[in-house]
C-alpha cells in the first residue's frame, strides 16, 4: 500500500502532489520540501516529531485559523486530518478508515533510538515473536547447573550453585529477555559482595595470625588472676571489718561525749522534799470547801425580808401617826370653849378607844422597828461573814495556782531526772564498748591492708590485662577458624558467580543473536549496504564495527543517522500498512551515495520489502542525469 495524492495547506502552502512508489521531491532551500514531509508525517499519524501530540503545539504548522492535510492511497481511500482555531482553542477532526494504523517509529525513529538500552531491547522484544526463540529460562538453568571446577570443584561451590539455582527458578515461567539482564546484574552484586566479604575474611585470617606470632601468655594466668581476685576481696573485707570497729569505737565516744553534755544533773533530794509539801498543800487544798457561795446566797432573802419588815414598819408608823393626831384633834376640842358643849357626851369614849389604838400601835411600830433592826444586823453579820470568807477562798485559790507551777515545776524535775538515768545508762553500755578497744592497733592494721591492697590492684590489672590478650587469642584462633571456613564459602562463591556471569553473558548473546539476527539482516537489507560497514546490534545500542572498534548510532554522521533511522523506521514498523520510507535532504549525502540510495530504494520496492520512497533534495539536475531508475518521479519547485 502507498501514498497515491497529497493534498494540503500546511504553512500557508497550497499543495497538491501526485506521488508514485518512488518520489523525489525537490528544489532550493525555503522552497517547501520539507512541508512536503511534515504534511504526510501529520496525515498519517495526526502527530510530528518535532511538535508532540499536542493539537496547541501542531497548529504551528498552521498560517490562519486552519490546517488540513489529506493522503489518498492507491486503493482510494483518504485519511484527513484538521486543526482549527476557535476561540483560543485549537480543535482536531479527522477522518481515517479502519486498519491503518500507524506505529509511532514510522514517523520518528527516535521512538525507539531515544530510548535507554535496556529499554530499546524490551522495545525489540515486544515486537518480535519470541515463541521461535528455543533460549529459554530453563535452557539457562540447565547450562549453570552444569557448571563445574573440576577438581577444585567443592561442596561449598555446589552449595554456591544452589543459591544460584534458586535465584534463576525465582523467576518461574517469566520470559528470559524480561530479566536475563537483572540476572547478570544480581549475579555481579553477588560475586562482589562475596568478594569483598572474603577479603574481609583474609584480613581477620592475617590478624589472628600477627597476633598468634606476637602475643606469648602464660596458660595458668587465668588460675592466678582468680587467686589474687580473691586475695583482693579477702583484704576488702578485713579493711571493712577494721573500718566497721573504728567507725562503731568513734561513734562510741561522741555519744559518750554528747549524752555527757546533755546531762542535766538536778537535786533529787530537794525534789523529793517539794514532792512531799506539794502532797500536804494538795490535802488541803482538797479538804477546803468554799464559803462564800453559801453567805452570798443568803444576802437576797435577808434583804427581801427587810424590805418586807420596811414597808410594815412604814405602815404601822402612819397608823401610828394617824392616831396621834386624831387624839391631838380631840383634845383641842375638849379644851375649845366653842366645841365643848357639841363633844360632850361622845368625846370620852373616842378618846379611850384612841388612847387604845395608840398604845397598840406603839407597841407595834417598837416591835417593827425592833425586827428591822435584828434583820439589818444579820445582814451586816453576813457581810463581813461573806467578806471574811471571800478573803479564805482567795487564798485557797491561790494555793490552787500554786499548786499547778509546782506540780509543772516537779514534772519537769522528774523528766530530767528520767533522761539523765537513761543517758547514764546509754553512757554505761558505750563505755563497756570502749573499755577494751584498741583503736591505735586498728588504725596501724588498716593502713597495713590498704598498702597491700595496693599492691594487689596492681598485680590484679597486670593479671587482667594478660587474661584479656589470652581470651583475645582464643577469640583471634576461633575467629580465624570461622574466617578460614568463610573465607572458603566466599571464595567458592566468587568463583561460581564469575562462571554464572559468564553463562549468562553467553546465553545472552546467544539471545540476541537468535531474537536479533534476522532483525539485523533486514536493518542491513534496507540500509546498511550503504554504509561503510554493515549495522550491528550489542547491549541495547544500535552501531557498526569499524575493525575491533565500535561505534555507536550517536557517533554516526548526518547522512549515516538518515539512512539508520529510515531501516529502522521501515524495520521495526513490522505492524504499519504502509511501509514507507521518507528521507528528507539526502543532499547532504555526496553524489554517489545519494545515486546508491536511489538505486537501493528501488530495489527495495520492487522486491516488496518497502512499498514507497519519498526523498528530499535541494539539488534539482542531480536527478536529470541518465544514471538514476526509470521508476524515479520528480517533483520540482
Amino acid at each position: 500500500m502507498r501514498i497515491k495524492k497529497l493534498v494540503t495547506n500546511i504553512k500557508g502552502r497550497a499543495i497538491n502532489a501526485d506521488l508514485e512508489p518512488l518520489t523525489a521531491i525537490t528544489g532550493p532551500n525555503w522552497s517547501g520540501k520539507t512541508s512536503h514531509v511534515d504534511a504526510i508525517q501529520l496525515a498519517m499519524s495526526g502527530w510530528h516529531p518535532n511538535a508532540g501530540k499536542q493539537n496547541q503545539a501542531i497548529f504551528k504548522f498552521a498560517k490562519g485559523t486552519d490546517l488540513t492535510t489529506a493522503i489518498t492511497l492507491d486503493d482510494g481511500r483518504t485519511v484527513s486530518r484538521n486543526w482549527e482555531l476557535k476561540r483560543g482553542a485549537v480543535k482536531r477532526t479527522e477522518n481515517v478508515p479502519g486498519g491503518l494504523e500507524i506505529p509511532d517509529v514510522l514517523i520518528d525513529a527516535r521512538a525507539f533510538l531515544g530510548l535507554s538500552g535496556k529499554k530499546r531491547t524490551e522495545y525489540l522484544m515486544g515486537i518480535l515473536d519470541m515463541s521461535k526463540v528455543e533460549i529459554t529460562g530453563t535452557t539457562l538453568r540447565t547450562d549453570l547447573k552444569a557448571i563445574n571446577l573440576g577438581k577444585k570443584h567443592t561442596d561449598d561451590h555446589t552449595t554456591a550453585l544452589n543459591a544460584v539455582d534458586a535465584l534463576v527458578a525465582a523467576k518461574g515461567d517469566a520470559p528470559l529477555h524480561e530479566w536475563i539482564d537483572e540476572l547478570m546484574k544480581q549475579f555481579k552484586e553477588n560475586g562482589k559482595g562475596a568478594a569483598e566479604a572474603n577479603k574481609r575474611m583474609i584480613g581477620l585470617i592475617e590478624g589472628a595470625e600477627q597476633l598468634s606470632d606476637e602475643a606469648s601468655v602464660d596458660p595458668a594466668v587465668e588460675a592466678k588472676q582468680e587467686a589474687n581476685a580473691r586475695a583482693l576481696k579477702e583484704n576488702l573485707s578485713r579493711q571493712q571489718d577494721l573500718r566497721g570497729k573504728l567507725s562503731a569505737y568513734n561513734e562510741a565516744k561522741a555519744k559518750i561525749d554528747a549524752l555527757q553534755s546533755q546531762m542535766v544533773n538536778p537535786d533529787v533530794k530537794a525534789h523529793n522534799e517539794k514532792q512531799d509539801a506539794l502532797g500536804k498543800l494538795e490535802e488541803e487544798v482538797e479538804a477546803y470547801r468554799p464559803k462564800a457561795p453559801a453567805l452570798q446566797a443568803q444576802l437576797p432573802e435577808l434583804q427581801k425580808a427587810l424590805g418586807t419588815e420596811s414597808e410594815k414598819t412604814r405602815a404601822i408608823a402612819k397608823d401610828h401617826k394617824d392616831v396621834q393626831l386624831q387624839l391631838d384633834e380631840l383634845v383641842h376640842m375638849t379644851e375649845c370653849p366653842f366645841c365643848k358643849v357639841s363633844s360632850e357626851g361622845w368625846d370620852t369614849n373616842l378618846k379611850v378607844t384612841l388612847e387604845t389604838r395608840f398604845k397598840e400601835l406603839d407597841t407595834a411600830l417598837n416591835e417593827a422597828l425592833a425586827a428591822r433592826e435584828k434583820i439589818e444586823a444579820q445582814i451586816a453579820k453576813v457581810k463581813t461573814e461573806l467578806q471574811e470568807a471571800q478573803e479564805s477562798d482567795d487564798a485557797v485559790r491561790g494555793k490552787q495556782i500554786s499548786l499547778g507551777h509546782q506540780r509543772s515545776d516537779l514534772k519537769r524535775t522528774a523528766a530530767d531526772i528520767e533522761a539523765d538515768r537513761k543517758r547514764k545508762a546509754t553512757i554505761d553500755t558505750a563505755k563497756d564498748t570502749v573499755k577494751d578497744a584498741t583503736p591505735d592497733d586498728w588504725a596501724a592494721d588498716l593502713a597495713t591492708e590498704q598498702a597491700a591492697y595496693a599492691h594487689l590492684e596492681q598485680t590484679n590489672t597486670e593479671l587482667q590485662a594478660q587474661v584479656k590478650l589470652l581470651i583475645t587469642k582464643r577469640e583471634k584462633t576461633k575467629q580465624r577458624a570461622k574466617a578460614e571456613a568463610q573465607s572458603a564459602i566466599c571464595a567458592a562463591e566468587v568463583a561460581i558467580y564469575k562462571a554464572a556471569v559468564k553463562v549468562v553473558e553467553e546465553t545472552k548473546d546467544k539471545l540476541v543473536k537468535a531474537t536479533f539476527g534476522p532483525l539485523i539482516t533486514k536493518l542491513n537489507e534496507i540500509g546498511g549496504c550503504l554504509l561503510q560497514t554493515p549495522l550491528d546490534y550489542r547491549d541495547g545500542d544500535l552501531g557498526r564495527w569499524d575493525g575491533r572498534d565500535w561505534i555507536p548510532f550517536d557517533a554516526f554522521s548526518g547522512s549515516e543517522k538518515a539512512i539508520a533511522m529510515a531501516a529502522v523506521a521501515v524495520t521495526l514498523a513490522v505492524q504499519s500498512p504502509i511501509k514507507l520510507v521518507m528521507i528528507d535532504d539526502i543532499g547532504v549525502c555526496q553524489h554517489s551515495v545519494r545515486a546508491d540510495l536511489v538505486h537501493h530504494m528501488a530495489t527495495l520496492i520492487e522486491k516488496g520489502i518497502i512499498d514507497q520512497c519519498i526523498l528530499t533534495d535541494w539539488e534539482t539536475r542531480f536527478y536529470g542525469s541518465g544514471d538514476m531508475p526509470e521508476a524515479l518521479h520528480v517533483i520540482e519547485l
